[in-house]
């Protein structure tokens, strides 16, 4: 594994354009580096267990494989008036501190 940390922030809505896709398309090409993903915002709504996962389910599933984190913002949850329990399994929940120590500890971010 690479020693760069890398953290993808997803922050836009989903299903109105392929920034959820890319942004899982692109962890998993970096996948010999130290990655890790940030769903927050609207970007949330993508981690909903009733969401239509199409065309990032098979991205979501092999995140654990390739060794790639994968975390939401818990206060963008929480401002959308949802809970852990609404999020699809094998995701972290971060709080704000939490927020900040990831981000604090990357290398690379890339904001999708």
């Amino acid at each position: 594994m690479g020693d760069k940390i890398i953290l993808i922030i997803i922050k836009s809505t989903p299903y109105t354009t392929l920034n959820s896709y890319e942004s899982l398309r692109t962890a998993v090409g970096l996948w010999d580096h130290n990655v890790k993903l940030l769903w927050s915002g609207d970007a949330i709504y993508c981690l909903l267990k009733e969401a239509d996962q199409t065309q990032t389910s098979h991205f979501i599933r092999d995140l654990p494989d390739l060794d790639i984190e994968a975390y939401v913002h818990l206060n963008s949850l929480i401002q959308r008036g949802l809970s852990p329990e609404n999020i699809i399994e094998n995701i972290e929940i971060l709080n704000n501190q939490d927020v900040t120590k990831i981000l604090e500890e990357a290398d690379v971010s890339l904001v999708f």
